[in-house]
């Protein structure tokens, strides 16, 4: 779409689509991909309401005639382009689209868990009228420098020519491979599926993500069999590691929910954008108060200091709910972390305890998810299947975990499946930050399940000293992202940007 806020130039939103759009087609003319017409469509006052979209896909003679959709969006200037959202029923456009991995410049960024947050948000794009509609296709967007998003500042200057390139590379490369295929994808099952570092995409049936549970399940008890039989581990010390789990996600939900307010602006007007502007700085706090309650678990402070611990973050969960307004999932989440931060003896004191309860409790989260929401249950189920690898190489060659070499499978699968973590934890944040910061905890917990061998058991000083720094560091941050960004700056960039465009 070609319209853009009165409030910005629109450098980004939606004139890198433009531009990608036009350089594409000619891309397409200069390779002679032409087995199939190409619609280019422009429409305007999406921004009102998705209007040009409605009247072109509702009433113009071609709309019947179009077999597949590429959509461009940017919320933002810059950052990598995300196929964040396709057509209903999207398993063979998923394996059209997979190819592109090696193709296009700088590879892919997709996920299924992307696709299902977003038809769930109220937001809408061009591509939301002929996807109701039962249309295939894909829509690709960057959501990154989000200070960007309908302001003065979304210039060309500003905008990241990285993001425009990565943006374009893949709907060349897309549209070129519809033009030439044999058939355009048709409707048919829906598909879990991730990126793995944007160059493989890993995509199953719904169902298959059962057989990666079933598989999981397995190694789960060969595990637990052999850590018993080496360290007497028992059913009280594998429930202690999955309480440490129960309360990490609580209490990680809660206090980045606290630590929002820090953030939230007095005004009222335009809290939205100028939240926008502070998403980096909440994204910085967020993950170091993530990172301190790792600490704190990893250290035993979570048993030492329980009272200090259960009554602040009771304290923090009564504090958001006066000032945000009743929320019950959050009066929920600090209820269970302040109860499980004053249990005593609730938290555990044996590394396979820890680890093997916490992987059991991700578990039952990924069947849970993939019984209510298939699509989505990839973020839990995946990492527990490389973590239970892990597990069982240590349990079959050092059950004791006593050994350096049985600590290399969870050192290896912490590189790889952390890192692999860690890019959809931002994905996430940029997406669902802005409402709930807390949603990095539950990405801290699955990080945790290949960490938590590589730490003893044991009340670690230096740990808890550093968990002491970083939530420290994760309030500064927050408090600090007012006067970073502050929102009389940010106003007064809206009135000039109004009084240029009269």
């Amino acid at each position: 779409h070609y319209d853009t806020s009165v409030h910005s130039p629109g450098a980004a939103d939606d004139s890198t689509g433009i531009a990608a759009i036009l350089e594409a087609a000619r891309a397409l003319q200069a390779r002679k991909d032409t087995q199939r017409d190409l619609i280019v469509l422009f429409t305007d006052a999406e921004e009102i309401g998705l209007e040009g979209a409605r009247i072109f896909f509702e009433e113009h003679a071609l709309a019947p005639t179009i077999g597949f959709i590429i959509n461009l969006e940017a919320r933002g200037g810059g950052g990598r382009a995300t196929m964040f959202e396709t057509g209903r029923g999207d398993g063979p456009t998923i394996k059209a689209f997979a190819p592109l991995a090696w193709s296009a410049d700088g590879g892919i960024d997709t996920t299924s868990l992307a696709s299902f947050m977003y038809e769930r948000m109220p937001n809408g794009t061009d591509f939301t009228i002929p996807r109701n509609q039962g249309a295939q296709g894909i829509n690709i967007a960057f959501v990154g420098r989000a200070r960007q998003y309908h302001t003065a500042e979304s210039t060309p200057e500003n905008l990241d020519q990285g993001s425009l390139q990565h943006i374009g590379s893949q709907t060349l490369e897309m549209a070129s491979r519809m033009m030439q295929a044999q058939a355009i994808p048709p409707k048919g099952d829906n598909r879990a599926y991730a990126d793995v570092f944007g160059r493989i995409v890993i995509h199953l049936p719904l169902w298959g993500n059962w057989i990666v549970l079933v598989l999981s399940a397995a190694g789960l008890a060969f595990s637990v069999w052999r850590a018993r039989a080496v360290t007497r581990l028992g059913p009280k010390q594998i429930l202690q590691g999955a309480l440490d789990g129960v309360w990490f996600i609580s209490a990680s939900l809660i206090l980045c929910q606290g630590l929002r307010l820090l953030a939230v602006p007095v005004e009222t007007s335009g809290q939205y954008y100028i939240l926008l502007r502070r998403l980096p700085w909440m994204e910085a706090s967020a993950a170091l108060a993530v990172l301190a309650l790792a600490f704190i678990l990893m250290s035993g402070a979570r048993a030492q200091y329980r009272r200090l611990l259960g009554y602040g973050l009771a304290a923090i969960t009564v504090l958001v709910n006066l000032v945000d307004g009743v929320q019950p999932v959050l009066i929920g989440a600090g209820t269970l972390a302040a109860v499980l931060s004053l249990w005593p003896g609730a938290a555990s004191r044996t590394q396979w305890g820890g680890w093997i309860g916490s992987v059991i409790l991700a578990f039952a989260l990924g069947i849970a998810l993939q019984i209510m929401a298939p699509q989505a249950a990839l973020i839990f189920v995946w990492p527990v299947l490389l973590a239970v690898i892990a597990m069982c190489v240590t349990a079959a060659i050092s059950p004791s975990l006593s050994e350096m070499r049985g600590l290399l499978a969870p050192a290896i699968a912490t590189i790889i499946g952390g890192a692999w973590l860690m890019g959809y934890g931002h994905l996430v944040f940029l997406g669902i930050g802005i409402s709930l910061p807390g949603a990095l905890g539950i990405i801290g917990f699955l990080v945790l399940l290949f960490v938590r061998p590589l730490v003893p058991a044991r009340d670690d000083y230096w740990l808890t000293i550093l968990a002491v720094v970083f939530l420290l560091a994760s309030v500064a941050i927050g408090a600090g992202s007012r006067l970073a960004e502050p929102s009389k700056a940010t106003a007064m960039a809206e009135k000039a940007t109004r009084l240029s465009l009269q």
